[in-house]
Order: structure tokens, then C-alpha cells, then sequence
């Protein structure tokens, strides 16, 4: 009835909520993992991660799913007008592990709710690790991608474009030449209802420091998921931290952790 609560049991430390196409929302549970014991390992875990899913509608929660070694974020394929054979499949970042989870979201699947890779790495080896905490993730309707850029600012110098699909991975390098990102940040896509051309842009924020001159320059990359062409913007003095459009897709909004926006 109203004003009554209704609480759900979760993993353990559930941090961030992601609500996904079929408007089920998706809780990454990020440990601590240790049950007691003092356990083996650089993180010392004992026990998985997980990801929880409710049912909004029946108010019922789903068993935990493992994942990798949180943090974790999530994003979700799904078809859309221009790549109508995508999947629904959930990804979800392990900042820990330098992998990515994958799951089946799709309710007509006999696989739903279950891992099709539990650890994928990012660059489809399953031998090799990246190393650089992927973190931030995007979907774009417009390719039908998913978009992970490595997190870890001493060693950051990929973004990782993966298909839905087959889970093929291709990567757009850091750097200053054609189609290269100066600073790979965390990734907003920005979205226009009702247009078939939804998600085509991804933004990317980050900031360079000169220790040097103690100067800092912010950049935001505009990366088109259908060309595969790239516009930056420099910034001089600001950090960009948040992104914010309209909702025509026409002007965007961006904060500043130095307090100008």
C-alpha cells in the first residue's frame, strides 16, 4: 500500500542500478567478497560477485548472477531500427578483473539470465588480460556496439568497440592522428528520440595535466559510431566530468570538477 517499503535481498554491497530495455532493474553487487577467512589471491576473495535482477512487475528478485571482480557497470544490447538482428545481452564491466561479463537478457532464449561468457576479455583472447580497468560502457543503437574504454590513467590506450553479435572486438587506439582519441574517458552516448539515427554519436571525456607548466586541458572526443570518425574539443583549464543534452540531441551540457561548467 502507499507508503509502505518493500525490501529485496541483493548480493553483497550493491552500489549501482541499471534499468534495461524490458525495464527490469539490474543491481551490481561489488563485495567485499571475503567470508571471514583470510583468502588467497591479489584481492583477497573468497566469494564470486554478482549482479541481481528484479522484476519490477512481479516485485520479485532473480538469483544472483556471478560476474567478474567489481566495480561494475552495465549496458544492454537490444535491436533498434538501423541493427534490427542485434541480441539482448547484458555486459557488464569488472574493474577488478580487466574483463567483461556477458549475459543473456533476452526473455525468449533458453539461456536467459545466464552467462554466455562469465569473464570475457575484452580483446577475445582467453589467455591475456588488459590490465587497464575497464569501467565506463556505452551502447549505441546506431551501430549496435558496445563501447569500453580502459580506465586506468597510467595505462589507458584503447577504446574497445565489441559486436553483440559474436563478441568480436576492435579497438580505436589513443593518440593525436586521424580517427585517434587524445584522452580515453568514460563514454555518453547521446540520444534522439524517436530518430532512426539514435546513439550515432558517443562523447568522450578526459583531461590532460602539464606538470610542468601546472596547466590542465580537458578534452571531449565526439566519436561517429557510423563512420568511425573523429571530432575533439579542447578545453583549457577544465576537467569534464559529466555530460548533459537536450532533448533534441542539439546542444549538450558539460560539468566541470573545477567547478565551471
Amino acid at each position: 500500500g502507499r507508503g509502505q517499503n518493500h525490501a529485496m535481498a541483493m548480493g553483497v554491497r550493491p552500489i549501482h542500478l541499471f534499468v534495461d530495455p524490458d525495464d527490469k532493474v539490474w543491481v551490481g553487487n561489488d563485495g567485499p567478497r571475503t567470508s571471514g577467512a583470510v583468502c588467497p589471491g591479489v584481492h583477497g576473495d573468497c566469494l564470486p560477485d554478482t549482479v541481481s535482477v528484479i522484476d519490477k512487475g512481479a516485485g520479485t528478485a532473480h538469483p544472483p548472477i556471478e560476474t567478474g571482480s567489481g566495480h561494475h557497470l552495465v549496458a544492454f544490447s537490444r535491436p533498434s531500427p538501423l541493427k534490427e538482428d542485434t541480441p539482448k545481452r547484458a555486459f557488464i564491466t569488472n574493474l577488478h578483473d580487466d574483463t567483461l561479463s556477458v549475459i543473456d537478457n533476452d526473455p525468449a532464449s533458453p539461456t536467459y539470465l545466464q552467462g554466455i561468457l562469465k569473464d570475457a576479455l575484452l580483446n577475445g583472447q582467453a589467455s591475456l588480460k588488459l590490465g587497464a580497468d575497464p569501467h565506463g560502457i556505452a551502447f549505441s543503437p546506431a551501430s549496435g556496439k558496445i563501447y569500453v574504454p580502459d580506465a586506468d590513467p597510467a595505462t589507458a590506450d584503447a577504446l574497445w568497440v565489441i559486436d553483440p553479435n559474436d563478441l568480436a572486438v576492435t579497438k580505436i587506439s589513443k593518440g593525436s592522428g586521424t580517427n585517434e582519441i587524445p584522452v580515453v574517458g568514460s563514454p555518453v552516448v547521446r540520444h534522439v528520440h524517436d530518430d532512426p539515427t539514435d546513439g550515432q554519436f558517443i562523447y568522450l571525456m578526459g583531461s590532460l595535466k602539464d606538470t610542468i607548466a601546472n596547466t590542465t586541458t580537458g578534452y571531449i572526443t565526439v566519436l561517429d559510431t557510423l563512420t568511425g570518425s573523429v571530432k575533439v574539443t579542447t578545453l583549457s583549464g577544465i576537467v569534464p566530468s559529466r555530460i548533459a543534452f537536450t532533448p533534441n540531441g542539439k546542444k549538450a551540457y558539460v560539468g566541470s570538477s573545477r567547478g565551471t561548467a
